[in-house]
């Protein structure tokens, strides 16, 4: 048996998912630009953030025999990957649109927050593969999917509603950690964190559904088995 290719065709199909999605985005921002003068450019940065789990997932499960690349990733990444399931919560945005472009604003928001979940769901999945190839056991591997669901759920709130960025953690970390431990002292925060949890997870079900449980290694394209 060969070696497992550094990209799988696995893996290129979450991508292209992924890519496809945020090149839809990008049609109807361009359309919106075009047509009403713009407006929603925010789905830009939004979008990159949403995105940067995604990349900082690959690396962690590329360096998973290194325990400490890996766990500095991972870390990184669990700050991070509430901005993916984010975008959901931009739909709120729609309250302000116009009548005229509210359809299109429809279409652009709802394709943005589909390309944020999926990245983020895509990103959880590799995450997952790599705590596999530390040899992580089969439940504990699917704990950490349900614990970071909810922590992203956790993370959408402060970020929302508590307005923190994901480098305040790093700028300001004595001011995010007390405010996030008053807002878990809040029944409501939790059941936010843990209906969007279970969001994400049923999303990362549906992913398994379609592309199998993950494995502790990527296997190799067919054709190259001895």
């Amino acid at each position: 048996m060969l070696p497992s290719p550094l990209v799988s065709r696995t893996d290129r199909r979450q991508f292209f998912a992924v890519l496809l999605l945020w090149v839809l985005v990008g049609v109807f921002l361009v359309t919106r630009k075009l047509w009403f003068g713009g407006g929603m450019e925010f789905l830009v940065w939004n979008g990159f953030l949403a995105v940067l789990p995604l990349g900082m997932a690959w690396l962690a499960r590329r360096s998973a025999a290194r325990g400490w690349l890996f766990a500095g990733l991972g870390l990184a990444w669990l700050v991070f990957f509430p901005n993916a399931p984010y975008l959901l919560t931009d739909l709120m945005h729609l309250r302000t649109s116009r009548p005229s472009v509210l359809p299109l604003d429809v279409f652009l928001l709802a394709s943005a927050a589909a390309a944020g979940t999926l990245a983020g769901i895509v990103s959880l999945r590799w995450m997952h593969e790599g705590l596999m190839r530390r040899g992580v056991g089969r439940w504990v591997g699917w704990g950490f999917v349900g614990a970071a669901s909810v922590a992203a759920g956790f993370g959408v709130y402060l970020g929302r509603f508590q307005r923190w960025n994901s480098w305040d953690i790093v700028a300001r970390p004595s001011e995010v950690l007390s405010n996030a431990w008053s807002a878990l002292g809040e029944v409501r925060v939790f059941g936010y964190a843990i209906l969007l949890g279970l969001g994400l997870c049923v999303g990362y079900a549906v992913l398994t559904m379609f592309i199998g449980s993950p494995h502790s290694e990527t296997p190799p394209p067919a054709g190259d088995q001895p």
